[in-house]
C-alpha cells in the first residue's frame, strides 16, 4: 500500500514531510529489518573477544577468560538485542556454553541459539540441549545425520535446520536465507575462529564487535581472524568504548 508512495500519501493528507532527518541513525536502528528486506538474510554481527597477543582462546582448554566482567555483561546486552546467536559445533563441544542472556530482568530476552552441526555431534547432555525448552535451540544439520541422535535431541525440544553442504561445509548463504524466511532479522556470530573465518570469507559479516582484553594467552593460543591491528578490508571503525579495563572497537561494512 505504501511502497514508494509514503511521502505522497502523507502530503496529500495535508501533512508536511521533511525528508532525510537523522537518516543514518534511523538506518542503523533498522539495519536488521533493512538487511532482511533487501538482502533476504539477517544482519550479521561477528563478536570476538581478543587477548593482548591476538588470541581468542587456548587449544584444548575450553572457555578461557579474555575480558572482564563489564565486557561480559555488555555481551549479554547484545544477546538480548539479537534475534539469534550462532556458534560452530567445535565451540559447543569445547566450551559447553549456554549462550543465554543472564542479566537480571532480561533472562526472557535470550535469543534463539543456532549451532552449525552438520553431523549432529551436539550431545543430548550438553547445556544447550538441556535448556532447549527455555530458549530455542536450532541445529543446522544434514538430513542424513544420525537419526538416533536427532530423535534424542528432538525429545529435549531441540529444533533442526536442514542445510546444504558445499565442499564439506555448511552453505552459509542458503542457511541465512532460511533464517530470514523464518523471521530472524539479526544474528550474532559468537564462535569460534573457523566459523568466524567462514562468515568473513563468504562476505556475510555486516558488523564486527571486537572486545580487546589486557591479558595475553601465550602458548597454544588460537589466533583471532580479526584484531584491532588487523581488520579485514571493507570495514570502517564505527565506534569505540571502554568496558572496565577492556577496549571495544566496532567496525561496520563500508557501503
Amino acid at each position: 500500500r505504501v511502497s514508494g508512495r509514503g511521502y505522497a500519501i502523507l502530503r496529500s493528507a495535508g501533512i508536511e514531510v521533511a525528508e532525510g532527518v537523522l537518516a543514518d541513525a534511523a538506518a542503523e536502528q533498522l539495519a536488521g529489518y533493512l538487511t532482511r528486506s533487501v538482502s533476504k538474510r539477517p544482519e550479521v554481527t561477528l563478536k570476538l573477544a581478543v587477548s593482548a597477543d591476538g588470541m581468542i582462546g587456548r587449544r584444548g582448554e575450553g572457555q578461557v577468560a579474555i575480558t572482564g566482567p563489564v565486557s561480559r555483561r555488555q555481551v549479554h546486552v547484545m544477546r538480548a538485542e539479537s534475534s539469534a546467536i550462532l556458534v560452530g559445533v567445535g565451540t559447543a563441544l569445547a566450551d559447553d556454553p549456554e549462550l543465554t542472556c543472564r542479566l537480571p530482568g532480561l533472562e526472557t530476552r535470550s535469543p534463539a541459539r543456532i549451532v552449525l552441526d552438520a553431523a549432529l555431534r551436539l550431545p543430548p547432555a550438553s547445556k544447550l540441549a538441556a535448556t532447549a525448552r527455555q530458549a530455542p535451540v536450532l541445529l543446522a544439520s544434514s538430513v542424513e545425520a544420525d537419526g538416533a541422535r536427532r530423535k534424542a535431541l528432538a525429545g529435549l525440544g531441540v529444533g533442526f535446520l536442514a542445510v546444504e553442504l558445499h565442499e564439506g561445509k555448511i552453505a552459509l548463504p542458503e542457511l541465512l536465507e532460511d533464517l530470514a524466511a523464518q523471521g530472524f532479522m539479526t544474528l550474532m556470530v559468537e564462535g569460534g575462529a573457523e566459523t568466524a573465518r567462514h562468515f568473513l570469507e563468504e562476505g556475510l559479516v555486516d558488523r564486527i564487535a571486537l572486545f580487546a582484553g589486557t591479558a595475553a594467552i601465550g602458548e597454544n593460543g588460537v589466533a583471532s581472524p580479526v584484531t584491532p591491528d588487523a581488520v579485514p578490508p571493507g570495514f570502517r571503525l564505527a565506534r569505540q568504548a571502554r568496558f572496565g579495563d577492556d577496549l571495544y572497537h566496532e567496525y561496520a561494512r563500508t557501503p
